[in-house]
């Protein structure tokens, strides 16, 4: 994982250090990030880890800070953190594609064909072994 944000830092060069988290919302579900940018990024809630209703000591502070900060959410020990931190990577990964869109492959192969073709391979191979 620690590659994926070595790759979006290298992308994103210094505009990394500019682009702020607009917002945050932790939902029950999912988790939310808007940035600065008006990119948005979404993860999932981890609720179920939790015996009690989970807290983030970082709470209320998150929103304006400097995403090349606050990407370390993405490995902390507090699954919370960890939720807004994958939030944020998978914004700034929409703000480093627009940026390099040449180093991504776009199919139009619709998704639903490409996991129906995935379980019939799977099968078969089952029938080989």
């Amino acid at each position: 994982m620690r590659e994926i944000i070595e790759s979006l830092r290298r992308d994103l060069g210094e505009e990394i250090s500019k682009i702020k988290i607009a917002d945050v919302r932790i939902g029950v579900i999912y988790t939310g990030v808007l940035l600065s940018t008006g990119h948005g990024g979404v993860a999932y809630t981890p609720i179920y880890e939790f015996t009690t209703c989970p807290v983030s000591k970082r709470a209320g502070e998150i929103s304006g800070t400097p995403a090349s900060d606050a990407v370390r959410m993405f490995f902390s020990s507090n699954l919370i953190e960890v939720a807004v931190g994958v939030a944020l990577v998978n914004a700034l990964s929409q703000v480093s594609f627009e940026k390099h869109p040449e180093k991504y492959v776009i199919s139009n192969i619709d998704v639903l064909e490409l996991i129906s073709r995935a379980i019939k391979y799977q099968w078969l191979d089952t029938l080989d072994h």
